[in-house]
């Protein structure tokens, strides 16, 4: 009988020192979670969970570690458990929905909410929850009538009407959503992301001075306020403000460094100021961060096309381009990047799928009447560049080459009206002058000619073309130090000149008649 009293009075002792080893796990565990020690957090809030399994803390702390760890199917099993345990607490369930939500299973989420909702009909933010999971999947009606029940119960929670009005801004109903915000800033004066939702309400509406203004007073409010900084930069960037822009975007990358958003804008802004290296690093790490981003690789594709590194923008914009197949921008991307290596058919059915979506896409247009006008389809090529014209009159690169094909139609006059409309568009733009001097020559105006290659070398130095024609005109009236002069001139700009062969031989027949050069270097 003793022996038996002692056996389980040793079993009692076993089984309460497992319970205080699950206890210490566990209150370890949720102290690691609150100091966002994730990985140890859920190392030990599995190891409580295992060892007691019917503790409801242990089952709901591992569910929000996992949650905050975006484990979101594993955190649902020990959010299901909690909930199993203790079926009326409205934590357990509202996480549990929110895992849901955010394992793309809405529906799953909103059944949770209305179930919690069913036992507390006066639970104002459980109505703004399954506002916000109505809102996410575009029920907007469903989403606004939650929120007035929301409202109706909690008329003094600013966030309600905040969200409440973003539905409006998401349905296009601007003023609408205006109104909301304001009520949430009478609701509460302080409330800072109200200032942030209102300003992007003036920041849509192009008010970018009331826009910068509500931004500035979020950030009175609340100095960490990294959406904020963020948007401040984004109404900079539309004033053309790139400085101002980058260094906001900096500010909120610096407050959260997971936000993505801004760290692509900050790229788009060091392409504007044309800091292409910078651009590049900044693509670089979303990249690395969002391998699957089309925006990603898309942005990233852009700044190595504009660095002229073309096969490796080909690679970026493809992946870009099959991960979104409607984004017309990584489409015409990927066939400027083809058509700068001179692989046409590549490029033209880059941009042919361009127009199979936009059929009035101006740069698809463009872009394919340059590609027929370098291969000699002029006739083609002018089709698409009078397409150019009709659609946006004033498109300087379209009058260039209309021009240039009115040459090889032999009609300098329409030429003339051509580099003479890109001139009126483009101030000091050096190939309206090169255009004008062909017309010149094919005129026979040789005088008017002289002058207008001059006009194109004064703003461009390496308009090299027409320091060829140049070098012609004074090598046809006998002046063979000018002549020798351009033609040397080229050479020394680039050395790899297409007509560099025939350039080396006039030198040198030059040289032979009497030229001197006393700077003579062999090219």
């Amino acid at each position: 009988m003793r022996t038996h009293r002692r056996f389980i009075f040793l079993s009692i002792l076993a089984i309460l020192g497992c319970v205080n080893a699950a206890q210490d796990k566990l209150a370890a565990g949720l102290a690691a979670l609150k100091a966002g020690n994730l990985n140890q957090a859920v190392a030990l809030l599995q190891d409580a969970a295992r060892e007691d399994p019917g503790s409801f803390k242990a089952q709901m702390g591992l569910g929000n570690a996992f949650l905050m760890t975006r484990q979101y199917d594993k955190a649902i099993a020990s959010l299901e458990k909690a909930r199993e345990i203790d079926p009326a607490n409205t934590g357990a369930g509202s996480n549990l929905a929110a895992a849901y939500s955010l394992a793309g299973k809405p529906q799953k989420s909103i059944e949770i909410y209305k179930s919690i909702l069913q036992r507390e009909p006066t639970n104002a933010e459980m109505y703004s929850n399954l506002a916000v999971i109505y809102q996410s999947i575009g029920e907007y009606d469903n989403a606004l009538k939650t929120y007035d029940r929301a409202i109706s119960i909690k008329a003094s929670e600013p966030r309600y009407y905040m969200n409440k009005g973003k539905v409006y801004l998401s349905t296009n109903r601007p003023s609408m959503a205006m109104e909301l915000f304001e009520q949430a800033l009478k609701t509460d004066p302080n409330y800072g992301p109200g200032y942030v939702a209102l300003g992007t309400a003036y920041l849509n509406d192009a008010k970018y001075d009331k826009a910068q203004e509500c931004f500035l007073t979020a950030i009175k409010h609340d100095p960490d306020s990294w959406e904020a900084q963020g948007n401040l930069g984004l109404a900079n960037e539309m004033q053309g403000k790139i400085d101002q822009a980058i260094y906001h975007y900096g500010l909120a990358i610096k407050l959260n460094p997971n936000e993505d958003k801004y760290l692509e804008n900050l790229g788009a802004a060091y392409m504007k100021k044309g800091d292409v290296d910078l651009a590049l690093l900044n693509y670089r790490q979303c990249v690395a961060r969002h391998p699957n981003s089309s925006r990603a690789h898309g942005g990233l594709g852009l700044a190595l096309l504009k660095n002229k590194q073309y096969y490796d923008a080909i690679r970026e914009l493809q992946m870009a381009s099959d991960m979104d197949s409607t984004s017309l921008l990584y489409l015409n991307g990927l066939g400027a990047a083809y058509s700068a290596l001179e692989k046409w058919d590549g490029a033209q059915d880059c941009f042919q799928r361009v127009l199979a979506i936009d059929a009035e896409n101006i740069e698809a247009r463009l872009q394919l009447g340059i590609l027929n006008f370098r291969q000699g389809r002029y006739q083609q090529a002018e089709k698409y560049l009078r397409g150019v014209v009709a659609i946006s009159p004033p498109d300087a690169e379209a009058h260039y080459y209309l021009g240039m094909i009115d040459l090889q139609k032999n009609d300098p006059d329409a030429a003339g009206r051509e580099f003479g409309e890109l001139a009126a568009l483009v101030k000091n733009d050096a190939r309206a002058y090169f255009g004008l001097g062909l017309v010149y020559v094919k005129k026979a105006d040789l005088q008017q000619a002289l002058q207008q290659f001059n006009q194109a070398i004064k703003y461009d130095e390496k308009n090299l073309d027409a320091r060829w024609e140049l070098g012609k005109i004074y090598e046809s009236t006998g002046d063979k130090d000018a002549a020798y002069k351009e033609f040397k001139k080229i050479l020394l700009i680039d050395a790899n000149y297409r007509l560099k062969e025939p350039i080396k031989k006039k030198l040198l027949l030059f040289r032979e008649q009497g030229v001197k050069d006393d700077e003579w270097q062999n090219f």
